[in-house]
């Protein structure tokens, strides 16, 4: 057994360990791996490794009510924070510009200490407010460019210092790490609100010089900090409420009595991805949106009141003028956003009908020929928020020429022995020769490229500007993967914006906005990924560029990206349309739905009321980040925009999607000049230094895409598919409710939530090692032999699933016995031990303790090894 198998085995073991999180309270985890030795597993996932002569994994896990015995509710535990959350901590570190991290960790279940504040070399004059003069009094232009000097002076120490505490903190989890960043934090907000003070003394009518003001009119923006300290207070609360909705939202596994045990991440997930039974997606969309939408709902229109009066105490008229801030008065961002969706809408309408035509083929009587696509039916290929926003999952059983596989890169890469680190340098060298710089030797020397076997560390890629003009690095877990080489791409590319815009002021030390910081790095990795560029640096022998490979190739970003648009559209629309009030809580889901009909071409496969809320089942909503800026929706489209200017400088003139910049020099020189402006000028012009335009347009994107439009508008036509949707008044056709006739239209609202309903309770189903001799259906590709529901052969039934016994089959890693995973009823705990004695006693039979089990273990080894291996844990 390698190494490789037995992280695979541990990681399905947490996976299962983390559906009890929710609601419960995890006693003790003791897993024992033998066989040789392994790195050390994050130690917040509290996994021992040992040497020994073969793996006995056995996982203890008890359950108690969700309530501490003072009556409070248990926060969720950090193993089950979104990776969303991290993103999010990772950006506010980089931007250098503040956030209040230890609260965001502490609303989304990251316990952070209350600490005092980091250490800085402060200057007293700085930081002291007794002589700040009320705001817009001073009218001395040379007063305010000597107060940008002091504040580039500190902010360059405050934010270096931050930058060192999150890289320390993300590359290093330790609780010594978790205290000196939130240190830092603390730090870092009285510096904004000192800075933000001191900003608003100057009237900006009084300064002429274009950068200083823009600087002071920046600096003044205090954002959420403008509430008063109750206020701040309550904000905090609302959106820790709604998170915490999130967070403990699980839904019933069917046929089983609560409490239920499903959360989103990773059951709700898989079975929305890999199910095809139509019973099942029904149950598991409905019983997700009815957990956590009513519940949040309330908070949520609390947080549209508080984010309203944050905008207006900042001079705004109301919370979506706070994401038209990102955009600058150049643009609005609302009519962009449906320029964009106008300009996309006809690709997007093909790629609909085509995607339609793949399901109507599995479902026929569940929609109109030329009607919406219901939304369960899309979630099914989705693995994020079940809300069918991106339809990659289809890819495999929908890709236009299956036989035409797509090359084998990872092959070439290890056959030339490529290392992680021979990757990056291959991608400095992309760089080096477009013209730009070699990386400086820091970046060698503190960069982390691979995960670290010695201690806990967040993998997801970033690029660290430690604003002091001289240290950049990296941080990711790479593997020797051509898809890890392009996230290796995109992180370079930030580094050497950073590099280039290092000479600005602190204040324009970032991206002109979110949308060119995704533009250009998508451009770069868009540009590696061609046939081309690959065989220009060696690592393909010979050229294929097969019209049906570019055709697979093609439909596999639309059905990430384009079909994303039209869904990230109407989200920021909806929401925008909230927060100035022309929808309210009267009518807030049924416009939702509206523009859900409208602009995606997609129907809820329930009626719905205004009592529901089903925006709140989507992650980034939930949270109030909008699509405009962190999936990024412009971006999606500029990044080809970027591509189709960088590659007109180098006089290429053949079909987008193969043009690369190696050795493009021209190409280098646009970037550099564009990046080195930093943010001191408007994104649309950093845009047409690149494009040659400041207007953001969807052309490129259609060149980019025209072999594929051509051959779906060729298939459509070929089929008889309608192009584009009727809105068809009554939500449901009979054919629906006949076949879902077994199923509730509505479950209840609160009956999820309260672990009061489950599958069991609609009649005529049965999922695997259920009644069927009623004459139930069996689900999951479950049949009955009379009694009850059997897996197939070679197949074992896990929650309501049947899995392969294979566990190459189930990501188990390569070969060898097949391993069950099986949870074994046991009691509720009602009472905890308070020593490491009473635990040890617990494990050695007394029955004050009911533990449950996990194991997962082959059976020849269980039997061989399990009386020894008990022996070892009782010792």
């Amino acid at each position: 057994m390698n190494a490789s198998l037995c992280r695979s085995v541990t990681m399905k073991a947490l996976i299962a360990r983390r559906s009890f999180e929710n609601g419960v309270v995890e006693k003790k985890v003791i897993i024992y791996l033998c066989k040789q030795q392994f790195a050390a597993i994050p130690s917040h996932s509290q996994i021992i490794f040992t040497n020994g002569c073969w793996l006995l994994l056995n996982v203890f896990i008890t359950l108690s009510s969700s309530q501490r015995p003072d009556g409070t509710t248990r926060a969720p535990p950090p193993a089950i924070a979104s990776e969303n959350v991290v993103n999010e901590l990772i950006s506010r570190l980089l931007s250098g510009n503040g956030g209040d991290i230890s609260s965001d960790l502490q609303q989304n279940s990251i316990n952070i200490p209350t600490v005092n504040g980091g250490t800085v070399n402060r200057d007293d004059s700085y930081w002291n407010a007794s002589d700040i003069l009320e705001p817009n009094s001073v009218n001395d232009e040379t007063a305010a460019l000597k107060f940008l000097v002091d504040y580039n002076k500190q902010a360059e120490e405050v934010f270096s210092k931050s930058a060192e505490a999150g890289w320390s903190f993300l590359t290093n989890m330790t609780a010594n790490t978790r205290k000196d960043l939130a240190e830092m934090d603390k730090t870092v907000i009285e510096f904004l609100h000192i800075s933000a003070k001191r900003a608003k003394q100057f009237n900006l009518n009084s300064i002429h010089n274009k950068k200083a003001k823009k600087q002071i009119k920046n600096l003044s923006q205090e954002g959420i900090y403008v509430l008063p300290e109750k206020k701040l207070e309550q904000f905090i609360s609302v959106q820790a409420k709604i998170n915490q909705v999130f967070a403990d939202g699980t839904v019933c596994e069917p046929s089983r009595p609560p409490p239920c045990t499903m959360p989103l991440e990773p059951d709700l997930q898989r079975i929305m991805a890999t199910s095809r039974d139509v019973n099942e997606l029904y149950y598991v969309w409905l019983a997700w949106r009815n957990a956590v939408g009513p519940p949040m709902k309330q908070s949520y229109l609390e947080m549209v009141d508080l984010f309203n009066e944050i905008a207006k105490l900042n001079g705004l008229k109301h919370g979506g003028e706070i994401w038209q801030n990102t955009y600058g008065e150049k643009v609005n961002l609302i009519h962009l956003l449906e320029k964009i969706y106008d300009e996309v809408r006809p690709l997007y309408d093909q790629l609909h009908a085509y995607i339609r035509n793949q399901l109507r083929k599995q479902y026929a009587s569940f929609m109109h020929q030329d009607g919406q696509i219901p939304a369960h039916l899309l979630a099914l290929f989705f693995t994020g928020d079940m809300s069918g926003s991106n339809w990659i999952n289809l890819y495999p059983d929908s890709v236009p020429y299956p036989e035409h596989h797509p090359l084998d890169v990872n092959y070439h890469l290890k056959s030339l022995n490529y290392t992680v680190e021979k990757m990056v340098r291959t991608a400095e060298k992309l760089f080096t020769s477009m013209g730009f710089g070699r990386l400086p030797g820091s970046f060698w020397d503190y960069s982390i490229f691979v995960q670290p076997n010695d201690r806990d560390m967040v993998c997801y890629p970033a690029a660290f500007d430690f604003k002091n003009q001289k240290d950049f690095r990296i941080k990711m877990c790479a593997q020797v993967t051509w898809e890890d080489f392009i996230q290796i791409v995109r992180q370079m590319t930030s580094t050497y914006y950073q590099i280039a815009y290092k000479e600005q002021p602190i204040a324009f030390r970032e991206a002109a906005n979110p949308a060119i910081s995704y533009a250009l790095t998508n451009a770069l990795a868009l540009s590696v990924s061609s046939e081309d560029f690959m065989h220009s640096v060696g690592i393909l022998p010979d050229l294929e560029n097969s019209q049906e490979k570019t055709i697979n190739y093609l439909y596999n970003i639309a059905l990430r990206e384009v079909a994303f648009i039209p869904y990230g559209v109407l989200a920021d629309k909806w929401r925008w349309s909230l927060f100035s009030g022309d929808i309210d809580a009267t009518n807030m889901n049924e416009k939702w739905w509206e523009y859900r009909m409208k602009y995606q071409g997609v129907k809820s496969p329930a009626r719905r009321d205004n009592d529901d809320f089903d925006p709140g089942s989507n992650y980034q909503i939930a949270q109030n980040l909008p699509f405009s800026r962190q999936v990024n929706v412009i971006g999606y489209v500029i990044q080809f925009q970027v591509l189709k200017g960088l590659c007109s400088a180098i006089g290429y003139q053949g079909p987008l999607h193969r043009c690369h910049f190696f050795e493009g020099k021209l190409a280098g020189e646009k970037l550099i000049s564009a990046m080195k402006l930093g943010a001191s000028e408007n994104w649309t012009d950093v845009l047409k230094i690149i494009s040659g335009s400041e207007e953001i347009s969807g052309a490129a994107m259609m060149e980019y895409m025209e072999p594929l439009i051509q051959w779906l508008v060729k298939t459509n036509a070929e089929t008889g598919e309608t192009i584009g949707w009727n809105e068809y008044p009554d939500q449901f056709n009979e054919a629906e409710l006949t076949l879902a006739k077994n199923i509730s239209k509505k479950l209840p609202v609160g009956d999820i939530k309260n672990n009061a309903h489950s599958v069991s309770d609609l009649e005529g189903i049965a999922f695997p090692g259920e009644d069927c001799s009623q004459g139930q259906q069996c689900l999951a590709d479950s049949t009955c032999n009379g009694t009850v529901c059997v897996c197939p052969p070679n197949s074992v039934p896990w929650y309501q699933t049947c899995l392969p016994n294979d566990p190459t089959m189930v990501g188990f890693g390569p070969g060898g016995e097949g391993f069950q995973l099986d949870l074994i009823k046991g009691e509720l705990v009602t009472e905890e031990s308070t020593s490491s004695q009473e635990e040890s006693n617990d494990i050695n039979g007394s029955t004050s303790m009911q533990w449950k089990w996990l194991s997962i273990f082959s059976t020849s080894v269980a039997e061989k090894y399990l009386p020894a291996a008990a022996m070892q844990l009782n010792s």
